[in-house]
């Protein structure tokens, strides 16, 4: 990498200047040392040179600075290494974020398409008021009734399904499909004339016009129910 390049060419310069400013140093301070003298050696010892007069007096302070200089060489790297962690642990967490966010958004669309469904089917709940009472009349073995238009269609169906998260939302769906169904089934029967062999209750007009209004009204508000807990 560009930036290693550089380090190690920045250590060089460094390297060869302080080379070249001790042999300087030690060309200018050479006279000096011919005439100092270690008084604390032995007679018997030779007399250190000059630039091992200098290394023995400093060599506590160059140590000192050496190490110092290893030492933040080493921290300076660790640093690095944190800092790029850092920015990983950033970018992870910004595509965690984004994940969650489009999963919200898939949530979200899902229950549209659920409360769309539902909505739909209520609209066909709301015409079975029209068709009990072509139920109840006399000639009503000559009027349209079309119980298959009833039927939930099965994209509806998995719409609804897939947004149903808890029990106590399949509960009430299930609830309200099988009071749904009983109406239609009910009216169908009636319509057609078959009530020997209808098995479920006999409903009065007022009774069943009754039921198909409240059937309506809370098939709208489940549907509602599925988007209201995203807003």
């Amino acid at each position: 990498m560009k930036t290693d390049n550089g380090l190690a060419i920045a250590f060089f310069a460094v390297a060869l200047g302080g080379a070249v400013a001790l042999a300087i140093a030690n060309d200018i301070t050479g006279p000096l040392c011919e005439a100092a003298k270690i008084k604390s050696m032995a007679p018997d010892k030779i007399e250190f040179g000059c630039l091992e007069f200098w290394l023995n007096r400093y060599q506590t302070t160059l140590q000192t600075i050496i190490s110092g200089g290893i030492g933040a060489a080493g921290l300076f790297f660790i640093l690095r290494q944190l800092a790029a962690l850092g920015h990983q642990n950033e970018m992870t967490r910004a595509a965690l974020e984004m994940s969650l966010a489009e999963a919200k958004r898939s949530e979200r669309l899902m229950r549209l398409r659920a409360r769309q469904a539902v909505r739909n089917i209520g609209s066909r709940a709301f015409m079975l008021q029209f068709d009990a009472l072509k139920a109840f009349s006399p000639k009503r073995q000559q009027l349209d009734y079309d119980m298959k238009a009833y039927i939930p269609k099965e994209e509806e169906q998995i719409a609804i399904v897939s947004a149903l998260v808890s029990q106590a939302e399949i509960d009430r769906w299930n609830g309200l499909m099988a009071e749904y169904t009983t109406l239609v089934s009910f009216i169908g029967a009636k319509k057609e004339d078959i009530m020997n062999i209808w098995r479920g209750e006999d409903i009065p007009l007022p009774a069943l016009l009754e039921r198909s209004k409240k059937i309506t009204a809370e098939l709208n508000a489940f549907g509602d129910s599925l988007v209201g807990k995203l807003d």
